[in-house]
């Protein structure tokens, strides 16, 4: 058997090499188009030039609104509203992941508004949300202190898949308000709640960084 040549073994090295340098140059596929159907918290209708398509918001994961089988789940119309508020007949630009559709045929996209993304801005959302219950239940158990049989409610926060999270109001069963507990509490939520405006505000530009390094 006649010994390949230097050149003809380095062939398939020399391919490779210029496939993997392609993908880490690749840049997402980006469309543009118009909201023009809020679906729920995590899902829109967007006409393109030729077409309209649903999308799907990348890594957020809302409480369903239209669930076949769930109906619909708590908060759920609360988050289609914030959705709506933000992105409701406004100009966006889709960048689509590598798997470009799910299951489903919706399309997955990084939906943008000029330089926010909405994806994070929805979870960052999420986290004002919890803030400003707790926030607001604290303040009633401390403002019933002095009453009579008052059971103190308490605030149990969901994990939600996709990022975010989703809060929910749990009534009390045990009598009187441990004050000092409610203060903090009170406190620790207004400081979240100011980091997340805060996130909310400066970290544009390093979401468009993140993406652009994992495209």
């Amino acid at each position: 058997m006649r010994a390949l040549s230097r050149g003809a073994r380095l062939l398939p090295l020399i391919v490779l090499l210029a496939w993997v340098t392609g993908i880490a140059g690749a840049q997402p596929a980006t469309l543009k188009g118009t909201v023009v159907r809020i679906v729920d918290g995590d899902t829109i209708h967007v006409r393109l030039s030729d077409r309209v398509e649903k999308v799907r918001y990348i890594g957020v994961n809302t409480p369903e609104v239209h669930h076949p089988r769930k109906g619909e789940e708590p908060g759920g119309r609360e988050a289609a509203e914030v959705n709506r508020e933000l992105v409701e007949n406004k100009h966006v630009r889709l960048e689509l992941d590598v798997q470009s559709r799910d299951r489903y045929g919706r399309l997955l996209a990084y939906v943008w508004i000029g330089e926010t993304m909405i994806n994070a801005e929805l979870v960052r959302l999420s986290g004002m949300r919890d803030a400003t219950v707790r926030l607001g239940v604290a303040a009633n158990n401390v403002a019933n202190a002095s009453t009579e049989g008052f059971r103190p409610s308490h605030v149990v926060s969901t994990a939600l898949p996709g990022g975010g999270v989703d809060p929910s109001v749990v009534a009390g069963d045990v009598e009187g308000v441990d004050l000092v507990g409610e203060m903090v509490g009170m406190m620790m939520a207004q400081v979240a709640f100011a980091a997340n405006a805060q996130i909310m505000s400066t970290t544009s530009q390093v979401d468009r960084r993140v993406i652009s390094l994992l495209a």
